[in-house]
């Protein structure tokens, strides 16, 4: 478990996640492109598409991100081996960013459905938006630290790792906040 996660290394787990959020892009600009060109799209490809990419890169960064966190013997190392550092980073901070976003969302009277879509609406503008919807940029740049820095001589400090995933955290927040009123517009 230590050297990787479902016979797969840490280090191909780090290119399939990175892989699956070049897809999410991708996907995003399909959805308009498409959109645009076959307006009566009878198969709703434009919705299809970024949802299954959507999923893909769910379980390539959740499920190895989970493993990580929630394996003792892998925790032990987690500082020190990149790709892992940062899939566990990603996932545990969009686990509690999002919670506690939907949290804030239903205090401000939102209902529970846009939220969802929220959450959706918060990852997938952000490439549309060429980064201008930047709470997405805060997770992604957190676990790019986190792997900088869990390749380093020694590793990374606890500390480091829990103040990059509290502000990942906040920036997930912010997604599912912005993703939110972005669908009410």
């Amino acid at each position: 478990m230590t050297d990787g996660f479902l016979r797969l290394t840490w280090s191909l787990w780090g290119v399939i996640a990175a892989t699956s959020w070049l897809v999410v892009f991708a996907a995003s600009w399909f959805s308009v492109l498409h959109g645009l060109a076959v307006p009566e799209d009878p198969l709703n490809l434009w919705m299809w598409v970024p949802g299954i990419a959507l999923c893909f890169m769910s379980v390539a960064n959740g499920l190895p991100g989970a493993a990580a966190a929630l394996n003792p013997a892998m925790r032990s190392r987690l500082l020190i081996v990149p790709a892992a550092a940062a899939l566990s980073l990603v996932t545990v901070s969009g686990v509690a960013g999002i919670v506690a976003g939907a949290m804030l969302a239903l205090a401000m009277g939102m209902e529970v459905g846009l939220i969802g879509v929220g959450a959706v609406l918060g990852v997938l503008i952000f490439p549309l938006s060429f980064g201008l919807v930047f709470p997405l940029a805060i997770p992604l740049l957190c676990g790019l630290a986190a792997w900088s820095l869990a390749g380093k001589d020694g590793g990374m400090s606890r500390r480091a790792y829990m103040w990059l995933t509290t502000v990942s955290a906040v920036g997930w927040l912010l997604v599912v906040v912005v993703g939110t009123i972005l669908g009410l517009a």
